[in-house]
């Protein structure tokens, strides 16, 4: 497609993320990245080994306008062609002042926030105001839609956007953060860095910098936009855009520069991380830290963008590669060390060979095509943000001025570099942004003012964590259970998981960027839960998240060690005490106590050894528990015993037992007696009184012997009185007997 403006603009070499500074005599303009290998497209395209030929012009990348403005639905310095081209409605920019109130959903987007909270979350109304009002202070708007976000009218996913306000220290105003000393250099370790609050030159004051990332679905190719202003439109201007893999902060006394995680001070060497390769390849294995050198003089119109990233230098000095050159005919390689022609400049850490960490020049790939797109506000001035911008003359102005306001446009795609080649573990793909300006053309020159540090593009966060490790002493295994935040939500976010076994010495042959050494990958472990997880081994999960079809970073669980609990508790069989009851005690007194006995046995399980087996016994017979309850106390009179128990078992392995016996004693046998048979002759008694002690003594000998559980005997009938005569024939029977309701006797006499 015709492009409407041919100006040519000469720029030296770049890689990995753009940055750039242009302007009718000096203008600076400064992009981030996604990641690293984002990084790399973008200076690759940039330029060859020495310089290029880029032609300048407004077109549309991923319908976003690359016009040199920051207003939607409008594209800047674009006349159409006889024939086609770019419809400016609908296309998305910085901002959307055109038409910030229409309703057309055919209208852009503006992919800066104007409302609402701050990268900080403070609310954004007051910081804009201050703005407005020329207050010398920074400020960082985010994304106006949240991080990986579909645009359902185009089909455009909004990864990452960031607009960076920076201080300025002209006319007497102060910025907080420049470089203190004059000793502070490029390849000096950044931790011993001393800072101030002053001024600069107003050539190297940033004043507005935007960055954004977007990736058009049809044809599936990502792009990165940036954009900047800069407070002077005279000079020139050497700029360092500086990429920390270790996240940096401005310490709390806010004259250093600290590790926001201390932990990363092992990872780090001379305050840098080093870059990494594949001995056979070249292909990246560890992203170092980068700096993206530019260098402006002749009033602006040529730029000369250098890149340099971290290394050991004894890596190129024998193992794993003999030279720079060496490593440059491998088959993977994102950029080659050199300028080009044969040169290979290097700087040591603090100046002195004895640290081996450096940073080394790198130039494009030159396989790599062109897919760089920019455009300058070279024709005439241009709206600012809606707060407007700083003129030199230290004023808010609503308008960019001439040649004071550049974007340009990446096709990540094209290289292979974007961001769904960035997954690996799920930390910053770059770590922080810093933005520094030097004295000179110098790679070594004195450092004089810095913004940020600030980021772009990471990968959206995620945690991922395991529970269920801990299986009953009666289970043989556990399912361990994988839990994402935030949570599954497609198909805007999905997950997918790999789970690993612990084993030793494992080696990690992926290439992925994840590490999984000493962790054996489980075939066919690629669900949320893990069934079958056992005792003594230890597992984790790796969730990978999907945002619109896109793969994302991969998240590691932290180990969790799979444990059968022991029994803890105790598991007891209840019994009462043996009993044994009185000769004489009623039956329905026997059957009562009987009852209660009986129902006291039972067990107690205070554990959780799982389900508990019951068995029960009569006369130490196991019999069922319907028969257990049917059992009869013993008789009341015949007396006897019967013994019950009780044996209990859990499926971890405890076990008790008990037993107790109920007795009850026979009751005595009934025993009564009496006198034998009286029979005598007439006259054989003297008297009536003689007769009638006779019969007193013969009634005497009815006795009762044993009562047994009963009362004495007694006669069935009663016996006449003793009022019989010698005169008179006649006869007595009796009978006596005594009966306890479990044995009786009699006796009878005549």
């Amino acid at each position: 497609m015709k492009e409407s403006t041919f100006k040519k603009f000469t720029i030296g070499y770049t890689c990995y993320c753009l940055s750039w500074i242009f302007g009718k005599k000096r203008t600076l303009v400064q992009g981030m990245g996604k990641s690293l290998a984002l990084l790399i497209m973008l200076g690759s395209f940039l330029a060859s080994a020495q310089n290029s030929q880029i032609t300048l012009g407004t077109t549309v990348k991923a319908n976003f306008g690359i016009d040199a403005d920051v207003q939607a639905d409008v594209l800047s310095f674009y006349t159409a062609p006889p024939m086609g081209g770019f419809d400016p409605f609908g296309t998305d920019d910085w901002f959307d002042e055109i038409f910030p109130n229409a309703t057309s959903p055919n209208l852009g987007s503006n992919v800066i926030r104007t409302s609402g909270f701050d990268a900080d979350g403070n609310p954004m109304a007051p910081i804009i105001a201050d703005l407005k009002a020329g207050a010398n202070i920074e400020a960082e708007f985010r994304m106006s839609r949240d991080l990986y976000s579909l645009d359902s009218r185009t089909d455009i996913l909004w990864i990452d956007a960031v607009y960076f306000r920076d201080q300025r220290s002209n006319r007497g105003n102060t910025d907080n953060t420049v470089f203190d000393q004059s000793i502070n250099k490029n390849f000096n370790n950044p931790l011993t860095w001393t800072l101030k609050a002053g001024s600069v030159p107003s050539k190297n004051d940033i004043i507005d910098v935007y960055g954004h990332i977007r990736r058009d679905k049809s044809p599936d190719d990502e792009f990165a936009i940036v954009g900047a202003s800069t407070l002077s439109d005279d000079g020139t201007s050497y700029v360092d855009f500086e990429y920390y893999r270790a996240d940096i902060q401005l310490a709390s006394n806010g004259s250093t520069i600290e590790l926001v995680n201390p932990a990363d001070a092992a990872n780090v060497n001379c305050g840098h991380t080093t870059y990494k390769f594949d001995p056979a390849t070249g292909k990246v294995t560890q992203h170092g830290d980068i700096i993206l050198s530019f260098n402006y003089t002749g009033g602006g119109k040529i730029a000369d963008v250098r890149l340099f990233v971290w290394v050991d230098r004894r890596d190129f000095q024998g193992a794993p590669f003999t030279s720079f050159s060496d490593f440059n005919t491998k088959s993977q390689i994102p950029f080659i060390f050199g300028d080009g022609n044969n040169n290979f400049p290097f700087f040591y850490c603090d100046n002195s060979s004895a640290n081996n960490y450096g940073y080394a020049r790198i130039s494009r790939n030159p396989n790599l095509e062109r897919a760089l797109f920019a455009q300058v506000n070279e024709a005439g001035p241009v709206a600012a943000p809606p707060w407007g911008t700083i003129s030199e003359r230290n004023k808010v102005v609503n308008q960019y001025a001439t040649e004071n306001f550049a974007e340009l446009a990446l096709n990540a795609t094209t290289f292979g570099f974007d961001t769904r080649t960035t997954g690996g573990e799920c930390q910053s793909p770059l770590g922080s942004v810093l933005v520094k300006t030097r004295s000179s053309d110098s790679f070594t020159a004195s450092l004089k003012d810095f913004a940020g540090p600030f980021e772009l593009g990471n990968t959206p966060e995620f945690e991922v964590e395991v529970s269920g490790n801990m299986y009953e002493c009666f289970e043989e295994s556990t399912t361990l259970i994988a839990t994402v935040n935030p949570e599954a939500d497609p198909p805007s976010r999905t997950y997918t998981y790999q789970w690993y076994i612990f084993e030793e010495g494992y080696p990690d042959n992926s290439d992925d960027g994840v590490d999984t050494e000493d962790w054996k990958p489980i075939q066919n472990a690629t669900n949320s839960q893990l069934p079958g997880a056992t005792d003594g081994n230890s597992y984790r999960v790796y969730a990978t998240v999907t945002i619109f079809d896109t793969p994302g970073c991969t998240f590691a669980s932290d180990p969790v060690d799979v444990t059968q609990k022991p029994f803890e508790g105790t598991l007891t069989a209840d019994c009462p005490d043996s009993v044994t009851k009185d000769a004489c005690t009623d039956q329905a007194t026997i059957d009562s106590e009987f009852a209660t006995w009986k129902a006291s046995f039972g067990y107690t399980d205070s554990g959780d050894g799982g389900n508990v087996t019951v068995t029960y016994l009569v006369n130490d017979v196991p019999v069922t528990e319907e028969e257990f309850n049917a059992v009869s106390a013993p008789d009341e009179c015949d007396g006897g015993s019967v013994k019950l128990g009780i044996s209990v078992s859990d499926e971890c392995g405890n076990s008790d037992s008990c037993s107790a016996t109920f007795a009850t004693t026979a009751s005595t046998q009934v025993d009564v007696a009496g006198p034998a048979d009286v029979s005598q002759e007439a006259c054989f008694y003297a008297d009536d009184a003689t007769l009638q002690s006779a019969y007193s003594a013969w009634l005497a000998e009815f006795v009762t012997l044993e009562k047994g559980c009963g009362e004495e005997g007694s006669f069935t009938s009663t016996p006449p009185a003793a009022d019989m005569s010698i005169c008179t024939s006649g006869s007595i029977s009796l009978t006596y007997g005594a009966d306890d309701g479990c044995t009786s006797d009699q006796v009878s006499a005549t």
